[in-house]
């Protein structure tokens, strides 16, 4: 069996799957049932990170909830076309693949070494800082796009 890498993400669905298992109160032979009904595997450890996203599903449907901590995610302001345009756009490097990560944080640190400092998050971007920065994603969106082989 091959050693498999543990991420940050794996660290975060292995933790999702053990406190589901805590809230729904489940014994150890339930426990080890659910995953198996899942995936196909009796343990956590064994499964490929996909897999344990079916796992996290699978007790969601058993009547689980996440609840995310409100200090890690930030709301997305309304009201500014120009950031919802900024977060929109990062959105759909995350759908491409380009960029693994899910919350907001990661956003502002790309921005902050975009504006070389100026700016420590997207709230803060004025509006011609606001505009080179949804020029920046759109040409990485479009490089992201190109990899798959496109003509020019």
């Amino acid at each position: 069996m091959k050693k498999t890498e543990i991420t940050q993400e794996r660290k975060i669905l292995l933790g999702k799957i053990h406190i589901a298992r805590k809230a729904l109160g489940l014994d150890e032979e339930t426990y080890r049932s659910v995953i198996f009904a899942a995936v196909g595997k009796t343990s956590g450890k064994a499964c490929t990170d996909r897999q344990l996203l079916k796992v996290v599903k699978a007790f969601e449907e058993k009547g689980w909830k996440h609840r995310k901590n409100p200090n890690q995610y930030r709301k997305v302001p309304t009201g500014r076309a120009d950031l919802e345009k900024i977060y929109a756009l990062w959105g759909h490097l995350q759908d491409l693949g380009a960029v693994r990560s899910t919350n907001l944080v990661d956003l502002d640190n790309w921005v902050c070494r975009m504006t070389k400092g100026k700016r420590s998050s997207a709230q803060f971007l004025e509006e011609s800082w606001a505009q080179r920065i949804i020029e920046c994603l759109k040409k990485w969106i479009e490089r992201e796009e190109c990899k798959g082989g496109c003509r020019e």
